[in-house]
């Protein structure tokens, strides 16, 4: 398994990595650490007699698919082998441009990507304490945040275009550590989300008979089907300061590494705890009148709820409804199956659509849209107020097929529709 991790010079991707290895090998798996920059430079001395950055662009290259081929040769050694690298480099800082650096052998050779989003000050800190060449006092936090932020858009769409997942860490140190080897034990049955949709879909399927499934509606649960959130009412029950769930979606970030963490966060309760909370959670449910009326609106032969909310909190809901025929969503559980993330939710509906079944499906959040782009007919709802990152996308995707469904006061730049028919 070859895993590269990016991030911001400074953002402490060798210290991390050293802690993985250090807790995979703990746990019997062999592990390596490459370190990118470092080992172009040898290969540079040693082939040219020069820096790796005063090459020419062709010797670049080359470097680069020997550095390529060096991996490949570790990885018939190692069960994983870690590289750190960088995707690009600001180019000029005052006009916000970035030079990429990543190249399509990179794209091609890592069976995974991650990306190290430490929290900027901490760069700072880094970058001011640091000696020789790595020292940097001009960089400003606003500086890493646009830095990071050109990084983590350009490297999810090129995941987006693997069908991979770009997971996104933080310096949470043991976090990290317990997370990556979870990933490296349990990718197929709990990350590889396109075969575990496979694999859920085919079950729904032989559990219902196919020609009875004309159109499907996929629909997420948490301010979508509700008007409110029923994890953060799971918080309060559990006297978790809302702060700190929110600190870990930091940035509208929804890779598996944040389910991880939220998992974490609610399993130090024990069972009857985390049963308590779910039934307080569930009383507070607000059903959308709106919403509803579409969910049991004859036109759908089946209904499925797809929430990254707690199966725990709206199980027992969807039961007492009766409208909603199945449900997929997160567990408090410490063995999680696997985490409904934006990809996951994607990959489902694409399936569901690859048995020839039309699919409209409703979200809310930024963790939606991959659902609502893959769907026949997506729509997003505001029922309180407007998402911020919902907002940035679709100003930034003028092509998007999204349409909006009951909007009231709070209005999103596409069409807009009074209900469905």
């Amino acid at each position: 398994m070859k895993i590269a991790i990016y991030g911001t010079s400074r953002s402490g991707k060798d210290y991390q990595i050293s802690h993985i290895i250090s807790h995979l090998n703990e746990n019997d798996v062999s592990a390596i650490h490459i370190p990118g920059s470092t080992k172009l430079n040898e290969l540079a001395d040693e082939i040219y007699g020069s820096k790796f950055k005063e090459l020419s662009d062709d010797k670049k290259h080359h470097l680069r698919e020997e550095f390529i081929n060096l991996i490949s040769d570790f990885d018939a050694k190692y069960e994983v082998v870690f590289v750190d690298g960088h995707f690009a480099f600001p180019s000029d800082v005052k006009q916000g441009g970035f030079d990429i650096v990543f190249t399509e052998s990179d794209k091609n050779c890592y069976d995974h990507f991650f990306y190290l989003d430490t929290d900027s000050e901490l760069i700072i800190k880094n970058s001011r304490q640091s000696v020789g060449d790595k020292k940097n006092t001009d960089i400003q936090t606003k500086d890493i945040e646009a830095w990071k932020a050109f990084e983590i858009s350009a490297m999810q769409t090129m995941c987006s275009s693997l069908k991979k997942e770009l997971v996104i860490l933080d310096e949470d140190t043991q976090s990290c550590v317990e997370f990556v080897l979870s990933w490296v034990k349990c990718f197929r049955q709990n990350y590889d989300y396109q075969s575990i949709a496979k694999d859920l879909v085919r079950k729904l399927i032989s559990e219902v008979e196919i020609t009875d499934i004309s159109e499907v509606l996929a629909i997420d649960c948490d301010n979508t089907f509700a008007t409110n959130d029923t994890t953060y009412d799971y918080c309060s029950y559990l006297e978790i300061d809302a702060k700190i769930l929110k600190k870990i979606f930091v940035g509208d970030r929804y890779s598996s590494y944040q389910f991880f963490k939220a998992n974490k966060l609610y399993t130090q309760f024990n069972k009857q705890k985390r049963t308590e909370a779910s039934l307080f959670a569930k009383e507070k449910i607000k059903i959308s009148a709106d919403i509803e009326r579409v969910v049991e609106n004859q036109k759908y032969s089946f209904v499925i709820a797809l929430t990254s909310g707690l199966t725990e909190i709206w199980q027992p809901k969807i039961e007492e409804l009766g409208s909603i025929n199945t449900l997929y969503g997160n567990t408090s559980n410490i063995q999680s199956p696997y985490f409904v993330t934006p990809l996951f939710k994607k990959f489902f509906v694409e399936e569901i659509r690859n048995h020839n079944i039309k699919v409209t499906s409703i979200g809310d959040s930024i963790i939606d849209v991959p659902m609502l782009e893959s769907s026949d007919i997506g729509l997003i709802v505001a029922h309180r107020k407007i998402n911020k990152a919902v907002m940035e996308y679709l100003k930034q995707n003028n092509q998007s097929s999204i349409a909006q469904l009951f909007a009231k006061d709070w209005l999103y730049p596409v069409k807009q529709i009074s209900g469905v028919s």
